[in-house]
């Protein structure tokens, strides 16, 4: 069979025109899948089927094309039919595009929906209407406000927030203090912010309110000043009462000092006339302990008001020596001993007050360790520190509450009752200021030990 040119030339624009549908119905099958059942699903099935036909149409005439005689007017067809086949390949190349990015805007329209609608913060959107028509609220809204959506949309921002005050002309306004008002008519107050919202040709076409509760921040803010006006009150009766004690204390101490200087001045004159006399040397002694406690009192008053100790070269020795003689009479009517472990001067840079530790020491031992018939002082030095201790071989104290009875108000117990608690409490004070730790562990087989811990850096050689 021999084809004419203008047969060849028919046959070669139908088979592109076949090609050409062939894309268009791929296309088509494609967005059948995409639309699955949609609303014009059936649309494009219809669409497909025509395409198809189209293509058999194609086939039936490029047959009559080889098979029967060719004129001017079957390649006219040809390139009809071309042309046709293209410009279905492009709408539906077109429609393609536009369907699947108008399923991306509707995917991304659900996210910020959803994102919107769990913000826990409320947001409210109004049009420019004259009252400011509610068109769009998310559940944060409805909650803090107590409304059902039905009952908000459509209505003025003014039954929820007093517009009045703000400017109308001021495109954003950020973290404002305002009012909100709920369904029942409770006032809450919110930290604001209004943007402007534009259509999708940039004009102005609302406002949108974003909003955050704070209710809770400003309860907290108001119990702040309140508290803050209690305790400055507070604070001025404790500046009063301080101010009273410390005058309290140094009439006290001045008032003891005077009768108490005189009875150690007639008992010095006493003990020159008879040095063997043990009663008039008692007096003397006495005495002259007793102007120490007044001194120590009014350092420890000073400790109370955050006053610095002068420090200076002292014999901590000397010290635990001169607390156990203040209770010689004490340990010798519960037939106690000390057992005196210390061997040369042991010189740190601190403060006589430092006597007032070993003091509470022996005084806890004599009191609540009498069973034990025995007291030990001593000192030892590590590589980190000097150790001062007082132990006994009484009750053991137990370990919950080895760390607490240095605390004010905790005190040990003897089955006679209690003390005020002041003591060990005191006793931490006063290392705190020579920058000490004091402590107690158990002593081995029974009692304990009560100590105070010296940095290095305090010790003086001699």
């Amino acid at each position: 069979m021999h084809l004419t040119l203008l047969q060849i030339i028919t046959v070669c624009l139908l088979i592109c025109g076949i090609v050409v549908m062939v894309l268009a119905s791929s296309i088509t099958m494609r967005l059948l899948q995409l639309l699955k059942e949609g609303k014009y699903a059936g649309a494009w099935k219809f669409m497909y089927i025509l395409i198809m036909m189209f293509q058999f149409g194609y086939v039936f005439t490029i047959i009559l094309t080889v098979f029967f005689p060719a004129s001017l007017i079957n390649l006219i067809a040809g390139i009809v039919f071309l042309l046709g086949s293209l410009f279905v390949f492009v709408v539906m190349r077109v429609s393609e595009k536009t369907i699947r990015q108008l399923f991306a805007t509707t995917v991304s329209k659900d996210f910020i929906e959803n994102i919107v609608q769990s913000m826990a913060d409320t947001l409210i959107v109004v049009n420019l209407s004259p009252d400011g028509t509610i068109t769009e609220v998310n559940e944060a809204t409805l909650r803090m406000l107590g409304y059902n959506r039905e009952e908000l949309i459509g209505e003025s921002i003014n039954i929820i927030l007093d517009t009045e005050h703000l400017d109308p002309n001021e495109e954003i306004s950020n973290n404002q203090h305002v009012t909100y008002r709920t369904k029942t008519g409770d006032e809450i107050p919110v930290l604001y912010s209004r943007s402007k919202m534009s259509g999708i040709d940039n004009s102005h076409s609302g406002y949108i309110y974003v909003g955050q509760d704070i209710s809770k921040i400003v309860r907290a803010e108001r119990a702040i000043k309140k508290s803050e006006h209690r305790y400055r009150f507070l604070a001025e009766q404790l500046e009063e009462s301080n101010t009273l004690k410390e005058l309290l204390l140094d009439i006290i101490t001045h008032d003891l000092k005077n009768p108490v200087g005189v009875i150690q001045g007639m008992s010095d004159l006493l003990v020159q006339e008879s040095p063997d006399n043990e009663l008039i040397t008692g007096i003397r002694d006495s005495s002259e302990n007793i102007l120490k406690v007044i001194n120590n009192a009014t350092v420890l008053s000073k400790l109370a008001i955050g006053e610095k100790l002068e420090m200076e070269p002292i014999d901590v020795s000397n010290l635990m020596k001169e607390a156990v003689d203040n209770f010689k009479l004490a340990l010798e009517s519960n037939d106690m001993t000390v057992e005196d472990t210390l061997s040369s001067p042991v010189i740190i840079e601190g403060h006589p007050v430092l006597v007032e530790v070993f003091k509470n020491y022996v005084s806890n031992a004599v009191k609540y360790a009498k069973v034990g018939k025995k007291i030990i002082i001593g000192t030892e030095k590590s590589d980190r520190y000097l150790r001062c201790f007082v132990k006994d071989i009484g009750k053991t104290i137990p370990r919950q509450l080895s760390d607490k009875i240095f605390d004010r108000k905790v005190q040990l117990e003897n089955g006679l009752g209690k003390g005020t608690g002041l003591g060990l409490a005191i006793v931490k004070r006063i290392a705190d200021e020579h920058d000490a730790v004091v402590g107690t562990v158990p002593n081995e087989p029974t009692g304990n030990i009560f100590y105070i811990d010296f940095p290095l850096g305090k010790l003086i050689k001699p």
